[in-house]
């Protein structure tokens, strides 16, 4: 009776170790686009802006913000564009925030500005957005009301 409780702790350990190990490794981070990430850990963008650390998507006529979106995220990671759903929550002047969501894979809270004619895509993950990331565009604080500051980017800060 011993050795059958024993085995039944084991069996259920395991099933929860891999239970944790699939959340894992099914939720939407960098660790996900492994091959894209620099040394340093850092994404490696196929389009970069001046700062070369953001993508950028060149000024399009006639293609809406959604449309612009789905492109940087395309180029960002590369995937097939039906797999890529962005939806636009709140566009205001030359700042942008919304949603991404790719196929089979979760999605992403992202915000972008408009610079000199180009968006560019400033933050896309599921946290919270660093203030240094949207100190350096003056992002307004209603499309942003919180963002993470302090040593490390370790203290939530309302704006």
């Amino acid at each position: 009776m011993k050795t059958a409780k024993i085995g039944l702790l084991i069996i259920i350990s395991l099933v929860l170790f891999g239970l944790a190990w699939w959340l894992l490794e099914n939720s939407l981070s960098d660790r996900q686009f492994e091959g894209y990430l620099s040394e340093e850990g850092q994404p490696n963008y196929p389009a970069t802006s001046q700062n070369n650390n953001q993508a950028v998507m060149p000024p399009v006529d006639n293609k809406t913000l959604a449309q612009i979106m789905t492109e940087i995220f395309v180029r960002k990671y590369p995937q097939p564009e039906s797999d890529v759903e962005v939806k636009v929550e709140t566009e205001s002047g030359s700042f942008a925030k919304g949603t991404v969501n790719f196929a089979g894979q979760g999605g992403a809270v992202w915000f972008a500005v408009k610079t000199v004619g180009n968006w560019e895509l400033v933050y896309a993950g599921n946290g919270i957005v660093a203030c240094t990331d949207l100190d350096k565009y003056n992002f307004p604080k209603e499309l942003a009301p919180q963002c993470l500051g302090g040593k490390d980017n370790g203290v939530l800060i309302k704006r």
